[in-house]
């Protein structure tokens, strides 16, 4: 496989699995519920909010300072424009410092601080306020494990984010297992698909392609009528080098019906042609574009016949190349075409090809090759003087001269006039320069 068809597909796999990692916190930090005063105008509120700022100082009690201060850092964490999520996290700062909470409130407020960190991607941040929520006697969820790992991951902290991705990920194959051996007593797993991806991206973008490969393999068994969830498969199966594995897995989604878009087809095509299955790629590639599931264009048509041609379906090849002609006219595509006729001997058609190549006259670069094989279906269909003048045309320019000169030897052509300047030095006949 070429590497830029590797690049390409690392590349769009990371895309999608980076969008899939950060996407899903976008907009957490103004989901924030605050308790406000029942139904009081814009001007009351902002009133009562400037009065607990002014207040807040000269509150003696700790647990309704540090409350207020909690209360404010929701308000100005859910609140838009310029300033307010510094605010909220000056407010959140300065309800932990104080003793007025208990450590349950505070494990609350640190996740909602974790989350706006999250937000702004201050992974730094993150990770001491996870250590910081820990100390406070709070267990990581799996949601805050995830975070954990991907904030390691986008600090360079790599060893540190495998080693928190994969004590997760023993926690999930173990809750699989648990459940698989009694369903009844344990509890099935308790995590989405977008949190599953999440965790592959740790381990796929630190090329851990064993365990990204069977997280994702979790994630289609969660749900296998997601066509990205096949495709997302197999194209880690191929970064990693299991070309036939990639194919298989494509192949299974499209037997099971899963609709894949054109792109996927043509990789899975190239795939079987690849793994020594050219035969098979043909066949498949024919068939989508016959149901219209791959556009009839010249690009696909090419990439069909080289698979017939690779495969040594040569009849099925010509038809092919026939139509490739047809939507972008090319004589040296005719010749090639004349050339097949030749494998499969068939003459007529052979000669008819290249008569119809040569209707205009040919570049100069051409007329060689055509002479040549016109002579050839000459002679195969008994025209021995058509033959001989094709011949004797392909000896007057480069390019097949040796071969006609062999092919003249053979039919006891007298070939000294090659040796004397006054002999027939014009070409006769068809398949003739244009100029």
């Amino acid at each position: 496989m070429k590497y830029s068809l590797l690049t390409t597909i690392y590349q769009a796999l990371i895309c999608t699995l980076i969008i899939s990692a950060s996407s899903s916190y976008a907009d957490q930090y103004e989901s924030f519920s605050i308790v406000t005063q029942e139904k009081k105008s814009t001007e009351e509120a902002k009133k009562t909010i400037s009065e607990l700022e002014q207040e807040l100082s000269t509150l003696e009690d700790s647990y309704t300072r540090d409350s207020t201060a909690r209360f404010l850092a929701r308000h100005y964490a859910q609140k838009k424009g310029e300033g307010n999520i510094e605010k909220a996290l000056a407010y959140y700062q300065q309800a932990l410092l104080g003793n007025g909470l208990s450590d349950i409130a505070k494990q609350e407020m640190i996740i909602e601080v974790i989350e706006i960190q999250y937000f702004l991607k201050d992974y730094e941040l993150v990770i001491q306020s996870i250590k910081q929520y820990q100390i406070y006697g709070g267990s990581l969820s799996i949601d805050l494990q995830l975070k954990l790992a991907l904030s390691l991951h986008f600090s360079n902290k790599p060893h540190a984010a495998i080693f928190n991705a994969e004590k997760l990920y023993e926690f999930i194959r173990t809750t699989l297992f648990n459940h698989a051996t009694d369903p009844y007593v344990n509890p099935k797993l308790d995590m989405s698909t977008e949190q599953l991806t999440q965790l592959l991206f740790v381990f796929f973008e630190n090329k851990h392609y064993k365990t990204s490969i069977e997280i994702q393999t979790i994630i289609l068994e969660q749900n296998n009528l997601i066509s990205e969830h096949w495709v997302r498969l197999s194209q880690i199966y191929l970064v990693d080098g299991q070309t036939e594995k990639a194919a298989d897995t494509l192949l299974l989604a499209v037997q099971k019906g899963i609709e894949l878009k054109q792109e996927q087809i043509l990789l899975l095509s190239d795939l079987m042609a690849q793994n020594k299955n050219p035969y098979v790629a043909a066949r498949f590639l024919a068939q989508m574009i016959n149901e219209f599931q791959v556009t009839a264009e010249f690009t696909h048509y090419e990439k069909l016949f080289s698979y017939w041609y690779t495969a040594h379906e040569i009849e099925s090849a010509i038809k092919v190349a026939n139509i490739m002609v047809k939507l972008l006219p090319s004589v040296e595509r005719q010749l090639d075409i004349a050339e097949m006729y030749y494998k499969t001997q068939n003459w007529d058609l052979m000669r008819s090809t290249i008569l119809k190549a040569c209707d205009n006259g040919l570049d100069k670069e051409l007329v060689g090759r055509a002479s040549y094989l016109l002579g050839v279906s000459e002679f195969k269909l008994d025209n021995y003087d058509a033959a001989k003048q094709a011949f004797i045309n392909a000896t007057l320019i480069g390019g097949y001269q040796k071969d006609a000169f062999e092919f003249l030897d053979y039919m006891n052509v007298d070939t000294k006039f090659s040796y004397n300047p006054a002999y027939l030095r014009r070409h006769e006949g068809p398949c003739g320069p244009n100029n």
